[in-house]
């Protein structure tokens, strides 16, 4: 008896195996293109993609794409070499770092461990060179082969020092002496203009994830092992984070005093502030150096009779007389030794007397009060805030209180001359 062939089946089964045929054809291409092929691999990811963020700030966003407009990245093997680097900057006809997903890409690395190391600034650094003003400079510039222990980001200055001499009091019982002191700093030359917003690479103890991070500074970390480690391997992409830090600050200093007389010209006044910390390394710390001197690179005055308010009231003084001045430094840190910290002094021009100094650091974390930013340290606070508003009050050259205020944040904090002084 002869077996009956089922032709509907034996069809069915040769269409699965066509079917299965050209499905493999289909990814033949795929697989040929990323992982079969050595020749040609232009359109697969691998090596080493660096995305920059800048979320370290009391906005808890990332400010990246709207504040940073040029950028250098060290790529550095275990040992601190530089092994590969990457400049990028926006100009009028191309803007990479305006965009969200900019990635940094380095795709010749060989697989190994690698470090970051990143410094930008408002502006391409070459650009900047070419600007006038006191400029961060990278000294020495480094390249592949040279390591990254070498790098001092150094701030212009003058090459011998300045002397200021300015008077203040003691008091003994009764008695008040006079004392004549002398300051010695190197003025930092800013040609009236405000220095270029510096970042650095942010030493933390946490891993960036998305949306913001509730980073950790490390304070004092000097070894590159504080750097997370970005394994590459063959033939695969990874995708890296750098977080940066804001070292550059702005202070606005505003010195408002009443005064009795209505027609003896008003006291002028000198502010300027001392700060060692004109040199940083690798690690985003201060090297110590010389004492550097900040004058106001812009300042005004303003003067007007007090007259009756809009309820009717007549001022107590009939004169007001206000002086601005605009300053920019480099990286405020809160020393072990408060004597290291930066210091604000605001003096008599014409009689030298000191009306005020203070050490600022400390000033200005004073105003640390608002629940949402209670929990930042105050050297952390200090790090991701960049603007600060100081308004001092005087009546008739005596300072009554300062009055500080903090960006775009919500709140002022006011201490009278009595706080500082107990």
């Amino acid at each position: 008896m002869k077996q009956r062939i089922d032709k509907t089946s034996i069809r069915l089964h040769s269409y699965g195996w066509s079917a299965l045929f050209l499905f493999c054809l289909g990814l033949l291409p795929l697989l040929t293109a990323c992982s079969l092929m050595d020749e040609d691999r232009d359109d697969c990811p691998m090596g080493l993609y660096v995305t920059f963020v800048y979320d370290y700030n009391t906005e808890q966003a990332d400010l990246r794409k709207d504040q940073v407009g040029g950028i250098t990245c060290y790529v550095i093997d275990e040992d601190g070499t530089i092994v590969a680097s990457r400049s990028v900057e926006n100009t009028p006809g191309s803007a990479p770092l305006s965009q969200y997903g900019y990635q940094m890409t380095f795709p010749e690395l060989a697989p190994g461990n690698y470090r970051l190391v990143a410094v930008g600034g408002q502006q391409g650094y070459e650009t900047l060179l070419g600007q006038p003003g006191a400029k961060f400079r990278r000294i020495p510039e480094l390249g592949v082969g040279d390591n990254i222990n070498d790098l001092r980001i150094r701030l212009d200055r003058q090459s011998a020092d300045t002397s200021i001499v300015y008077r203040s009091f003691s008091k003994r019982g009764a008695v008040r002496d006079t004392l004549e002191r002398r300051l010695q700093a190197r003025v930092v030359s800013h040609q009236r203009q405000g220095l270029d917003t510096l970042w650095h690479t942010l030493v933390t103890d946490t891993v960036w994830n998305a949306a913001h991070t509730d980073y950790q500074v490390r304070a004092g970390e000097e070894s590159l092992s504080a750097l997370p480690v970005w394994t590459v391997r063959f033939q695969k992409p990874t995708y890296a984070v750098v977080p940066l830090i804001r070292d550059t600050k702005e202070i606005h200093v505003s010195v408002k005093e009443f005064l009795n007389t209505a027609n003896e010209p008003s006291p002028d006044y000198d502010v300027f502030i001392t700060a060692d910390n004109g040199e940083l390394g690798p690690m985003n710390s201060l090297v110590p150096g010389d004492r550097l001197l900040y004058l106001p690179f812009a300042q005004r005055k303003s003067e007007y009779l007090n007259g009756e308010d809009a309820e009717g009231n007549v001022s107590t003084f009939p004169r007001t007389a206000e002086s601005h001045f605009d300053f920019t430094t480099s990286r405020l840190v809160l020393n072990e030794d408060a004597a290291k910290d930066a210091q604000l002094f605001i003096v008599n021009r014409k009689t030298r007397r000191l009306v005020y100094r203070e050490n600022l650091s400390n000033l200005l974390v004073s105003n640390r009060t608002a629940p949402e930013i209670m929990r930042y340290t105050p050297q952390g606070f200090l790090d991701r805030r960049h603007n600060y508003d100081l308004q001092f009050f005087l009546l008739d050259g005596e300072w009554q209180y300062v009055q500080i205020s903090v960006g775009i944040l919500k709140w002022t904090v006011r201490t009278q001359l009595e706080e500082l002084n107990s």
